[in-house]
């Protein structure tokens, strides 16, 4: 019986830009004769603000703090009408902290805030990237802690590269050191982006038996658009499927399998 086969899988690619899609005898079910596998690596395009809720305007969702805390304010405002406010409390260094990111060493980023202070916080701020291993582990802060004019909004922004074992990065804001309970610092427009081309992944199609590597289909890079594997007139037998193994991509983008029998042949 001749009918119309369209089955697909996809996977987050890991840390380390890896990751597997197979799609088995739970989906073909018995044999068929595909026209085209389609294995893509949709990568995040340079200049994409990696963060959350840069700008505050719907609240302040994505942050966290430490020291301090964190509220929406229409007092001022760099863009739009709204800013976040860090009252700091207790404690050393108070600032807010957006959601960690994945990132890659090989990778140049780049981080920008504006902040505002009407009153001296009566020490320096700054805006900058902690940095953390895939296991969630701490390694260091980049950016310096600087003098702001009292009145005015300034920025605070520079390119930065990954430690070698970072898998995590975090922008954030902040005061430095112990300037008491009470001190208040507006910030807007917190963002943090990549600036290096795209990173293509490798991916090689294997016929397989089970998520396990069988025999090579052919490779190609998968980058923003996508590549096409032709398969001919080439039998998928029960029991067998298509594995796609991804590696050397973006950490944390969407990797898609699909296969595709327009004028598939099902055989019972």
């Amino acid at each position: 019986m001749i009918q119309q086969l369209q089955e697909s899988g996809s996977t987050t690619l890991d840390s380390d830009g890896n990751g597997r899609v197979y799609l088995g005898p739970t989906v073909v079910r018995q044999s068929w004769n595909p026209t085209q596998a389609t294995a893509s690596a949709f990568a995040i395009p340079a200049g994409t603000v990696l963060n959350s809720n840069p700008t505050f305007e719907s609240g302040i969702e994505g942050w966290s703090t430490t020291a301090a805390t964190l509220t929406q304010s229409a007092v001022f405002a760099h863009t739009g009408t709204k800013s976040g406010l860090i009252t700091s409390t207790a404690g050393s260094d108070p600032r807010a902290e957006a959601n960690q990111v994945d990132v890659n060493p090989a990778n140049v980023y780049h981080y920008s805030g504006w902040l505002y202070t009407a009153v001296s916080p009566t020490v320096n701020i700054g805006v900058q990237v902690n940095w953390y291993t895939s296991g969630g582990a701490y390694i260091s802060t980049t950016g310096p802690y600087l003098a702001n004019p009292l009145g005015a909004w300034t920025n605070y922004a520079a390119d930065v590269t990954p430690p070698p074992t970072a898998a995590r990065g975090q922008i954030r804001y902040a005061m430095n050191g112990s300037p008491g309970a009470g001190r208040l610092v507006y910030g807007d427009d917190i963002e943090f982006t990549r600036i290096t081309p795209t990173h293509e992944a490798e991916c090689t199609l294997y016929l397989s038996v089970g998520p396990t590597i069988g025999t090579k289909l052919g490779t190609t890079r998968t980058g923003s658009t996508g590549d096409t594997f032709g398969f001919g007139g080439l039998t998928i037998p029960p029991g067998l499927g298509v594995l796609a193994v991804w590696e050397g991509g973006e950490p944390g983008v969407t990797a898609t399998l699909g296969i595709f029998g327009t004028k598939g042949r099902f055989v019972t």
